[in-house]
């Protein structure tokens, strides 16, 4: 009876191999997919759920070999605490090195239970990784002593499920035929053909990718500029043709710069804190040019000049023609020789050398100096960490914040060039800026023409749009900047880069006093500042916390609108306190640009935390009507050369 053969029914027979090889086929897709969307977390400290907290603890970013490593520096007894939504099994990855004795301390908090992921005593470099729970979660982590935590980041785990299923999958498909002889399959003519195909189809295409893939990244050296820096965007290090290395400022531009800037997705969507479908995705292409200083002037470089425009971004306005800047438009109000010496990422240790080393031999009678309430101060703390760190390199070109989230796909160089050519033809099909027709100035407000109007205001992954006098303002804001509202009077005060920021601008009044010039402070308030009264006016409390969840996804209190309103102007009272002090003219921008905004004018980009033309010109127009530019300009003592 052992002997006999199992009867297997017909059916059965014929179609259980065919169900296991399409069950193969799915779960093969399923493992790809799961394998190409999974990725890293980057954990910066401008993310901490506890940013109201007292803390001394500071983020730089070095380079080590060919990548950007993030590191975040603790000094005595040190605590920082990250919210982490629910994913996929994950680990925590990072390097610890402590300076003399340390201890740290490793912690999860869930809904109900908080439990000790590790305890350590640090007596060298230790590689800590621990798992961490599937459920969301607030991360809290403790030091004592000295510890430099490097490259801390969540790794989600291998698809380990769906590689054990397609190794199942494949073992029974192999032993089915060998099992009983009912299982050997007889294919049909039209089966014959279609598996050929679609055999002979994946492994072309296999082979396509995998060939492509590797000639890019052996070709990787002569790669063009886009590629460096879609890569730079992943923590990869790679020579840029536009900025090189200064170590006494930093990442600057290279003089004699004659480029086209061209972008179609402001840096809120680039971050990835916006998804693109919610873009206005409108081509901006311009000519960009530098002097033989490197800044932003088409002019040559003048013995004199009646003004000199110092700041970041916001000065260099690297998102639209020259001309449309603050400082082009200044000159051309004034009819005066305005010289653009803005540089962005520079905070105000290096426009105070700036200004030493570049402005003041040219004499100027007005210097205006653009604060910007974004990251001035916490840059200034970050530089002054750089430079008494005694770190190599510059800072600014040492490294840089990248992508926080990267996947598989994001890596490879086949996506990108993929992604590349798929834009280039989006590209060709967008309304491009500056096209005949518009206003120039007009070209470069960001803003969607053909957009439909909204009726009410209205919130879509990030983006927000509110009818305001017959015109729809669609805006969305920068996490970071947005999450430094929630820092009160007493918090910004005990920041190390407020103090910095307040010596670096006396050293200026007094420098640019000695030097027979004057020194004006331009307060330049973030995106949040100036348009988060319209949120309040056109949502509940309830609703509009809803939304800038989104934002600030990892408040594990979360959003308080009251606080955020009580501390939107914190920063214009304090750096208005200071100037009246210390005899400083000070122009606060926050009115004027709130003023636009109310009408429903965008004066930044709606998907890019900067000015737009229209934000610009306000600044111009702003410094036009200020007595003492004005006087300035016409007749400012100057200091006799001896």
């Amino acid at each position: 009876m052992g002997g006999q053969p199992i009867a297997v029914p017909a059916w059965c027979a014929r179609w259980l191999p065919r169900v296991v090889l399409v069950a193969q086929v799915l779960v093969a897709i399923a493992f790809g997919r799961t394998w190409l969307t999974a990725g890293t977390y980057q954990l910066y400290l401008d993310d901490r759920a506890d940013v109201g907290s007292s803390s001394e603890a500071r983020q730089r970013f070095v380079v080590q070999g060919s990548r950007v490593v993030p590191q975040i520096l603790t000094r005595g007894a040190e605590r920082f605490r990250f919210r982490v939504p629910a994913s996929r099994p994950a680990r925590l990855h990072f390097r610890a090195r402590p300076e003399g004795p340390a201890t740290i301390d490793v912690r999860w908090s869930g809904t109900a239970t908080t439990r000790v992921l590790g305890r350590r005593v640090l007596a060298g470099v230790e590689e800590v990784s621990y798992r961490l729970p599937a459920t969301g979660g607030v991360l809290d982590l403790t030091s004592q002593g000295s510890v430099t935590w490097s490259d801390l980041r969540i790794v989600e785990a291998f698809p380990w499920p769906e590689a054990a299923a397609m190794v199942l999958l494949l073992a029974l498909g192999w032993a089915l035929p060998r099992s009983h002889a009912a299982f050997t399959v007889e294919w049909s003519a039209w089966e014959r053909f279609l598996l050929v195909r679609t055999a002979a189809v994946l492994a072309t295409a296999l082979v396509l990718v995998v060939t492509l893939e590797a000639a890019l990244r052996v070709a990787a050296w002569a790669s063009p500029t886009w590629m460096a820096v879609e890569r730079s965007r992943l923590g990869e290090v790679a020579p840029d043709p536009y900025w090189t290395d200064s170590p006494r400022y930093g990442r600057v531009p290279r003089p004699h710069r004659d480029a086209t800037g061209e972008w179609t997705l402001g840096d809120i969507v680039r971050m990835g804190f916006v998804p693109p479908a919610v873009s206005p995705a409108l081509l901006h292409r311009f000519p960009v040019r530098t002097d033989g200083e490197g800044f932003r002037n088409d002019s040559a470089i003048p013995e004199r000049l009646d003004v000199a425009a110092l700041g970041d971004s916001f000065t260099d306005a690297l998102t639209l023609p020259v001309e449309l800047s603050w400082p082009g438009r200044l000159e051309a109000r004034l009819g005066r020789r305005v010289r653009n010496y803005g540089v962005a990422g520079f905070g105000p240790q290096q426009e105070l050398r700036v200004l030493r080393d570049l402005v003041l031999p040219r004499t100027p009678r007005v210097v205006v100096v653009a604060f910007f309430a974004g990251n001035d101060i916490p840059g200034a703390a970050l530089f002054d960490e750089f430079e008494r760190s005694g770190a190599s390199g510059s800072f600014g070109v040492s490294g840089w914040p990248f992508k926080r989230t990267v996947a598989h796909f994001d890596r490879s160089y086949a996506f990108l060039l993929t992604r590349r050519l798929l834009a280039t033809q989006a590209h060709a099909a967008a309304p491009e800026q500056g096209a005949p027709g518009r206003r120039h100035d007009a070209a470069f407000s960001g803003v969607d023409e053909t957009a439909p109007a909204v009726r009410r205001a209205s919130f879509d992954r990030g983006m927000f749009a509110l009818p305001i006098g017959g015109r729809t303002l669609r805006f969305a804001l920068m996490p970071s900047y947005l999450n430094l509202l929630n820092l009160g009077r007493a918090e910004i005060e005990a920041h190390p880069g407020w103090d910095v920021t307040r010596r670096s601008l006396s050293e200026m009044d007094r420098a640019c006093r000695a030097a027979g010039a004057r020194l004006v402070v331009m307060f330049v308030p973030s995106k949040s500042q100036v348009y988060f009264p319209l949120l309040v006016q056109a949502f509940s409390r309830a609703s509009l916390r809803r939304a800038l969840e989104l934002s600030l996804p990892r408040d594990p209190w979360g959003v308080d609108v009251q606080r955020l309103t009580r501390n939107r102007l914190v920063q214009n009272e304090l750096v208005g306190e200071f100037c009246r002090r210390t005899g400083i003219p000070f122009v606060d921008l926050t009115p004027d640009l709130e003023r636009e905004a109310s009408r429903g004018e965008n004066v930044y980009f709606p998907d890019d935390s900067h000015w737009n033309a229209r934000g610009h010109r306000v600044a111009a127009e702003r410094l036009v009507a200020h007595p003492f530019l004005q006087s300035g300009t016409e007749g400012a003592p100057r200091k006799r050369k001896k």
